[in-house]
C-alpha cells in the first residue's frame, strides 16, 4: 500500500513540473522564432515599422526594449510607453506599458543608461498583410528616451494562465503526501523484556 502511495505522489510531483515549468517553458520556445526588429525610436526621432505579417505566424508575441539615459522607478499606474499595431484600418495591438515587470539591465553598476524590457501584448488574429508598428510616450514624465526597439515573435502557442499554479499546487501536495509516505509507524510498546514480563505479572495478581 505504501508503495502505491510513494508512486501515485511521485506521478503528482512529475505531471506537476510538467505544468509548472515544462509547459511554459514549451510556450516560449517550441516554434517560437523572430520574424522582425524594429527600432521605432533612436537620435530623438520616433518612426513608424512596417512588417509583412502571414497567418501562419500567429499569435505574434510583440516584445518591447526601452533604453533610457536615465534609470527610474517605475509605476503600474503610470504608463512609460504606448505601442500601436495597425494593419488597414484595423488596430491589432495597442498597449501601454510601465514596464515595471522586472528590474532593468544597465551595462555597468555606475552607469546611468537603462535598459528596461517587456512584452507589449500577442496578436492573436493575424491576416496576411501588412502591419504598422508605432511608439509614443505615455503618461510618465521626464523620461529621456535613447532607443526603443520592438522584437516579433511568431509561432508562439498560448499558455493557459491556470496552468502554473496549478503545477505548483501539485508539487506542493505531491511532495508532502511522499514525505509522509516515508514515515514509519512506530510500535504502541517499546519497552523491554523485563518490561513485558512485568506486565504478565501484572496480569495474574
Amino acid at each position: 500500500m505504501r508503495v502505491l502511495l510513494r508512486i501515485m505522489f511521485g506521478l503528482m510531483i512529475v505531471v506537476g513540473a510538467l505544468l509548472a515549468i515544462v509547459y511554459p517553458w514549451s510556450a516560449d520556445t517550441i516554434g517560437n522564432y523572430e520574424a522582425g526588429r524594429h527600432t521605432l525610436f533612436e537620435d530623438g526621432e520616433w518612426r513608424s515599422a512596417i512588417q509583412i505579417l502571414e497567418a501562419a505566424q500567429a499569435p505574434i508575441s510583440v516584445l518591447v526594449s526601452m533604453t533610457v539615459e536615465r534609470e527610474f522607478a517605475p509605476d503600474d499606474a503610470r504608463p512609460v510607453l504606448t505601442i500601436t499595431a495597425s494593419t488597414g484600418d484595423r488596430t491589432a495591438l495597442s498597449s501601454a506599458l510601465p514596464f515595471a515587470e522586472r528590474p532593468p539591465t544597465k551595462p555597468s553598476p555606475q552607469a546611468n543608461e537603462a535598459t528596461y524590457r517587456t512584452e507589449a501584448g500577442r496578436i492573436k488574429d493575424v491576416t496576411g498583410g501588412v502591419y504598422v508598428f508605432e511608439a509614443a510616450p505615455a503618461e510618465a514624465e521626464g523620461i529621456a528616451f535613447e532607443e526603443v526597439e520592438i522584437i516579433l515573435r511568431a509561432g508562439a502557442f498560448e499558455l493557459d494562465p491556470r496552468a502554473r499554479p496549478a503545477g505548483f499546487a501539485m508539487i506542493g501536495l505531491g511532495l508532502v503526501g511522499f514525505l509522509l509516505s516515508l514515515r514509519r509507524i512506530m510500535p504502541r510498546w517499546t519497552g523491554g523484556s523485563d518490561d513485558r514480563r512485568s506486565r504478565r505479572g501484572w496480569g495474574r495478581e
